[in-house]
């Protein structure tokens, strides 16, 4: 299947191979608009004729080179741990299959959390999501002080744990901090946390940043102020 001119490709699923890569694209709804193979020497010019979109890959050595290519590109290249995949790949294992399949499950964050708690309205406010995903440190009160332990780990865990995954991801992405508005939030929380509390702390932003979109039922935005960039549904 070729990608015809006309065809707007939302999300694209990359298998990688030692010579040749396959690749599946889909379209807003989520149709197959591009399944082809390609050549290793290949990839980067392909991509870069195709306006930046969503690429997922599984993790490993080859493709954390490659998303920092395609990230140059400005595409958004997500990879993730093969077991995310798994669950999305449909009949036979096969090279265009396990594209598909990453390609799906590329979104997987959007999805994991409508199932989860559906249009949001079941929390007041983001900081209350954010608690009930367990990324809030317990509280324990010793005469007059309030010491913070690790983590709740309350609610549910598979969402926890690809906020987390997310945030690990952002940390590493330095070019990218403040193109999303969280570059002075980041530099001024590295100064004060551990680089574990640091990743916790993100996704707990970033739990809550993505309810007020799932909620408000608006698009992120990114709002500029005098002294610090802050990220809010449009």
């Amino acid at each position: 299947m070729s990608q015809t001119p006309s065809t707007v490709i939302a999300v694209i699923g990359i298998d990688i191979g030692k010579n040749s890569f396959h690749v599946a694209g889909h379209d807003a709804r989520g149709a197959i608009v591009l399944r082809q193979k390609w050549s290793r020497g290949q990839v980067e010019a392909r991509l870069a004729n195709i306006p930046p979109c969503l690429i997922g890959m599984e993790a490993c050595v080859g493709a954390h080179h490659l998303s920092r290519k395609l990230a140059s590109l400005g595409d958004d290249a997500r990879l993730m741990p093969a077991k995310y995949v798994r669950p999305y790949s449909k009949g036979q294992k096969n090279d265009f299959n396990d594209a598909e399949a990453i390609a799906e499950a590329v979104p997987i964050i959007s999805s994991a959390m409508v199932a989860a708690i559906g249009t949001g309205d079941v929390f007041s406010k983001g900081r209350d999501f954010g608690a009930w995903l367990g990324l809030v440190p317990k509280q324990i009160s010793t005469g007059d002080r309030t010491i913070l332990g690790n983590i709740s780990r309350r609610g549910n865990r598979y969402l926890r744990v690809l906020f987390v995954q997310a945030a690990w991801v952002v940390l590493v992405r330095i070019k990218n901090w403040e193109r999303y508005g969280l570059k002075s939030w980041i530099e001024a929380a590295k100064r004060r946390l551990h680089h574990n509390v640091l990743a916790i702390a993100l996704a707990n932003k970033l739990a809550r940043i993505a309810w007020a979109v799932l909620a408000k039922g608006r698009a992120f935005e990114l709002t500029r102020t005098d002294d610090a960039s802050v990220v809010r549904p449009a």
